[in-house]
């Protein structure tokens, strides 16, 4: 991840060479590939799903054209597209081992829960000079923190923020559970429609930890302590840790949830029974609301929405916000 590189992606005025007038059979685009194939600068680029390898053809049509528009403004240079699985633990524990090792892509996008282990692996470039002190100010503080390091520099550009939300079919659940015991019930008439109840991610993957968290953090729960110590294991946290559990649990036992979650390892399986019919709730993130647009009939979509992940009352209710930079 070497500077030279840093500042075409973050537009810097570094790559402003004078533009070419583009032939309109000329491809700026392939699968691999954004930018003329004899551009002589060549940009390794690994993205996730946000970015035109998505598999929703109108997201990726999206992408697609705005990585377009960017590189007309530098056709000197070729992105090399690489797009990680939705493993993505893995995914980030494989870029920073090559990161370590010095054989990473250029630029990547690297998941904000890890973004910690890489600033502390001293393998990223310096952004700073791409940006201006109004444009750091301007940033969130939890965004600002998590792309610094020690030194005060900024080491990464935060771009996409989302966060976990109930979704419901408001034909079938017409008032947005507020509580544990609310969402419950509502799982348990729901299946009187035919429906499986709520879903969730629930299978051995970062998604399910940080969905549940939710219920963790409203009961007031603690991970770690001021120094980073862990501290859900002690006397204070312990019990909240269990009943967190243990709610997620009795959604399973009594019925309101599938057995199936357990297995469930992707949000895309929670979109895919909301397409389906087979659900009416469904817990997974922000971004899904523009699945379920660009998957459902109208007229069904129109009976989808969404609202806050219930609390165990209806005043304590928290919600995880993740992606990055």
């Amino acid at each position: 991840m070497i500077t030279r590189l840093v500042g075409a992606l973050a537009l810097s005025t570094a790559l402003c060479a004078s533009l070419p007038t583009f032939a309109q059979d000329q491809d700026l685009s392939a699968p691999d590939r954004i930018g003329l194939a004899s551009a002589p600068n060549k940009l390794v680029v690994r993205l996730t799903g946000d970015s035109p390898g998505n598999t929703d053809p109108d997201i990726a049509a999206g992408y697609k054209d705005l990585f377009v528009a960017f590189i007309k403004k530098h056709p000197e240079w070729q992105l090399q597209l690489q797009i990680q699985t939705q493993d993505i633990g893995t995914e980030q524990a494989k870029m920073l081992e090559q990161a370590k090792s010095g054989n990473a892509p250029d630029c990547a996008a690297v998941d904000s829960f890890v973004l910690g282990q890489f600033k502390a692996n001293d393998v990223l470039s310096d952004f700073t000079p791409y940006f201006s002190k109004e444009e750091i100010a301007d940033l969130f503080p939890f965004v600002r923190e998590g792309i610094s390091g020690a030194d005060g520099k900024i080491y990464a550009w935060w771009w996409d923020t989302d966060l976990r939300v109930l979704y419901r079919n408001k034909s079938i659940v017409p008032d947005a559970p507020q509580t544990w015991e609310d969402l419950k019930k509502a799982a348990l008439a729901s299946k009187d429609q035919g429906m499986e109840g709520v879903l969730f991610n629930g299978g051995r993957w970062e998604g399910t930890t940080f969905d549940w968290l939710a219920n963790y953090w409203s009961l007031g729960g603690k991970l770690v302590d001021d120094a980073g110590k862990p501290t859900f294991g002690d006397d204070e946290n312990r019990a909240k840790f269990l009943e967190a559990v243990n709610y997620f649990k009795d959604l399973v036992d009594s019925g309101a949830a599938p057995k199936r979650v357990a297995t469930i390892v992707t949000y895309d399986d929670l979109a895919a029974a909301a397409a389906a019919g087979t659900t009416a709730l469904f817990i997974g993130g922000s971004w899904q609301n523009a699945q379920l647009e660009s998957t459902l009939d109208p007229d069904v979509f129109a009976d989808w929405t969404f609202s806050h992940i219930p609390g165990p009352t209806a005043d304590d209710h928290k919600t995880g916000t993740g992606a990055g930079p």
